[in-house]
C-alpha cells in the first residue's frame, strides 16, 4: 500500500501507523508529490491502495483514480478541507474512494463518513487500511466488490446521502458480506 502526501513527515508517519493498525500484514510505502504522480508511482511499483491523505479531491485527480483502478487498484482520498463546508466542485464518486469525518467537508463526492475520528487525514487512513486488509484475506474479489460491500453494509444501507454519502461503515458486516462473495 502507498500513502501518497506531500512532504509532511509526521502526518506520514501517523497515517502510516492507523493503516498499519488496521491489519499488520498491511506493508505502508511513502512517495511524496501530487496524487497523479503517486498513483503513477504505484502502478510503476506494484502498489494496489494508494491513500492521499491531504488536500481536497479534484476533477484532474479522476483520470488518474481510474488508471489506478483499470490496473486492479483503488485510491482512498481525503474528500476535502478540516472544516464544515459544503464542497460541490470536487470530482464526483467514480474510481476514487473519499473519506471525510463527521465535522469536515461534505458534498457530491462524500462517500463515507468516519466516526473512529475527527480529522480527514486519520479518516483517509482508517479507510485504505480497511479497504487493503479486505483485499488481503480476499485475493479473488476486485476493488469495485469491496467498495460495493462497505457502500451497502454503511450507516446508509446502501443508499447515497448528500452529507454523509453513504453512511458510516460497519466494518464487520463489510467483513461478512465479503466473505459470502
Amino acid at each position: 500500500m502507498l500513502v501518497s502526501d506531500p512532504s509532511d513527515t509526521t502526518h506520514d508517519d501517523t497515517c502510516g501507523a492507523i493503516i498499519a493498525g488496521v491489519d499488520e500484514r498491511i506493508e505502508v510505502f511513502y512517495h511524496y508529490g501530487s496524487f497523479q504522480d503517486g498513483v503513477q508511482y504505484a502502478l510503476d511499483n506494484g502498489y494496489a491502495v494508494v491513500s492521499r491523505s491531504t488536500t481536497g479531491l479534484a476533477d484532474n485527480d479522476e483520470p488518474a483514480g481510474l488508471e489506478l483502478l483499470e490496473s486492479g487498484g483503488i485510491a482512498v482520498h481525503a474528500h476535502g478541507a478540516n472544516s464544515y463546508i459544503e464542497l460541490n466542485d470536487r470530482t464526483i464518486q467514480g474510481s476514487i474512494i473519499s473519506a471525510r469525518t463527521t465535522n469536515t467537508s461534505y458534498g457530491v463526492a462524500s462517500e463515507f463518513t468516519i466516526t473512529e475520528t475527527t480529522a480527514q487525514s486519520w479518516a483517509t487512513a482508517l479507510v485504505a487500511g480497511y479497504v487493503a486488509s479486505y483485499a488481503i484475506d480476499h485475493p479473488t474479489l476486485s476493488f469495485t466488490q469491496i467498495r460495493q460491500a462497505l457502500r451497502e453494509t454503511a450507516s446508509n444501507g446502501g443508499e447515497w446521502q448528500e452529507i454523509t454519502g453513504y453512511g458510516t461503515p460497519d466494518w464487520a458486516a463489510a467483513e461478512t458480506a465479503l466473505a459470502g462473495l
